[in-house]
């Protein structure tokens, strides 16, 4: 079960609508992985290239590239991997600061 959260731009107004659905992916395991390299390579080409996804232990973590734990590692050979993700959070043009790393509250997030 999955609460999923509708805005109309019309009104702005925000509904909540229970989904049940039986999702394949829902018991493969995502890693993310943060590479230096990568993350210059994605900077020349994205306008957005500080992409921040929810680890599982609720934290607020930095990746440069997420693949299926089935799959195996990065080919980035600098590459770390910052464990298992649970949610894509945002994509941002500069880095969280320190302050709102710290405050970030995932717990009611409306990606979830």
């Amino acid at each position: 079960m999955k609460i999923k959260y509708i805005m109309s731009s019309s009104n702005y107004h925000v509904e909540q609508e229970i989904v049940y659905e039986n999702n394949k992916y829902s018991d493969n395991q995502y890693i993310g992985y943060y590479s230096k390299k990568q993350f210059e390579n994605i900077s020349k080409k994205h306008d957005r290239p500080y992409i921040y996804y929810k680890n599982k232990d609720n934290e607020l973590v930095q990746i440069t590239e997420v693949k299926q734990k089935k799959n195996g590692g990065s080919l980035f050979k600098d590459a770390n991997s910052v464990g298992a993700i649970d949610v894509f959070m945002y994509a941002f043009q500069e880095p969280v600061s320190e302050i709102v790393y710290k405050q970030f509250d995932t717990s009611n997030s409306c990606f979830q």
